[in-house]
């Protein structure tokens, strides 16, 4: 670990991070120094994947819970507060899509979307805003995609969600 770039001293919360882009990110702050502390839905994944990070000797901690829905949200601040005090990066990676026609989506799985993708990272984002105050130059990272920037095909929900979470990554907390 280089001293010229480092997380030594940080605390950060990383949701979806078992799969994919959440967990190279948990594995990069860790690897950086940082404590880590993962969100997912699947115990199996979380545990596994824990396993491995403290078996290491890494400062990994996880939390199961869906950030879809807001007890999952409250549970996870709850946790957090009561273990940390204080945040200094909150990463909001949890996404979900489901690919097809505008016409043949349902309200359910609009609205799925809509929970999931943006709903989910606006909340987290104002909950975890006092804990964020108390970090030392915290940061917030949200997870986009291209597809909030050009139409890609991968579905309208999926896309207006990742628009929005440009917009709100603009935007000022207070």
């Amino acid at each position: 670990m280089s001293d010229r770039w480092t997380l030594k001293g940080k605390k950060a919360l990383v949701t979806g991070a078992t799969k994919g882009i959440g967990l190279a990110v948990a594995t990069e702050f860790l690897s950086l120094g940082a404590e880590v502390t993962i969100v997912a839905r699947n115990s199996l994944d979380i545990n596994q994947q824990l396993s491995i990070w403290q078996q290491a000797g890494l400062p990994a901690y996880a939390i199961t819970a869906d950030v879809a829905d807001s007890d999952g949200r409250q549970a996870i601040f709850e946790q957090v507060d009561k273990t940390m005090h204080k945040l200094d990066i909150l990463v909001n990676n949890v996404a979900t899509n489901i690919s097809k026609k505008v016409a043949e989506y349902t309200i359910a799985e609009y609205e799925l979307i809509l929970q999931t993708n943006l709903t989910s990272i606006f909340e987290m984002c104002r909950l975890f805003y006092p804990l964020l105050k108390n970090g030392q130059n915290s940061s917030i990272v949200n997870m986009s995609s291209v597809a909030g920037l050009v139409s890609n095909r991968t579905g309208a929900p999926y896309g207006m969600t990742k628009a929005a979470i440009n917009q709100l990554t603009r935007s000022r907390f207070s």
